[in-house]
């Protein structure tokens, strides 16, 4: 006499089967994701933060390599938004602004605290002459305290922090200091801005300013 399985207990056995060999497929997969995350870290890693202090010119080799690098790092650990800002900044640098403009965004939509996303979103508008609505992203990031930011920077344990130059004690000083100098030029601009609509003198003003986009 044959002995028959009971065709519940036959599916149960196969779906634990395809379920063990799935588990190790995405084990699989996120090692290897961890492994050539870990092969793309920039070297050296603060170099945007050489950018910001020094105001060099980017050089856009080294920028690649970092845009490649975060756009891992955002495919292994998607809610890392801040991530997507310093992406976005990647990009302009990269002469994509669309991809520049997409990454800033979705950075603002998660962390609507951070001055440095609305800034650098407003420099692009402004370089593609967009002043309205540059004007409306500045106003919002001058409201904005600038507190915020500086926590934003010094809580990144997966972002900011890992970009300042290792063991750099002046660094929040730094961080603060560039902070007010751009809050300072934002409120300039935005003035600017402002009377650029009936004033022909601004307007003049306006196509003459090209600013510079930053990491942080």
């Amino acid at each position: 006499m044959s002995f028959k399985i009971p065709y519940i207990l036959l599916a149960l056995f196969l779906l634990c089967v395809f379920f063990a060999a799935g588990k190790n497929v995405v084990q699989t997969f996120a090692v290897a994701d961890m492994a050539a995350l870990n092969n793309l870290v920039p070297q050296p890693m603060d170099y945007l933060w050489e950018l910001n202090t020094r105001r060099e010119a980017p050089d856009r080799n080294k920028i690649r390599i970092y845009a490649d690098y975060y756009e891992h790092l955002i495919h292994v650990f998607p809610s890392l938004w801040d991530a997507y800002g310093v992406l976005g900044y990647c990009y302009h640098y990269l002469n994509d602004d669309p991809k520049a403009i997409k990454y800033l965004t979705m950075a603002i939509k998660e962390h609507p605290d951070n001055f440095w996303n609305y800034y650098n979103l407003a420099a692009i508008d402004i370089n593609g002459s967009r002043y309205h609505e540059a004007l409306g992203t500045l106003r919002t990031a001058l409201g904005l305290p600038a507190i915020s930011s500086i926590k934003r920077i010094f809580t990144s344990q997966y972002v900011y922090l890992p970009l300042l130059e290792p063991g750099d004690k002046e660094a929040l000083g730094l961080c603060a200091k560039h902070l007010n100098e751009m809050y300072k030029s934002a409120f300039v601009i935005a003035q600017i801005l402002n009377q650029a609509a009936v004033n022909n003198e601004a307007q003049e003003m306006m196509r003459k300013i090209k600013p510079e986009l930053y990491a942080f």
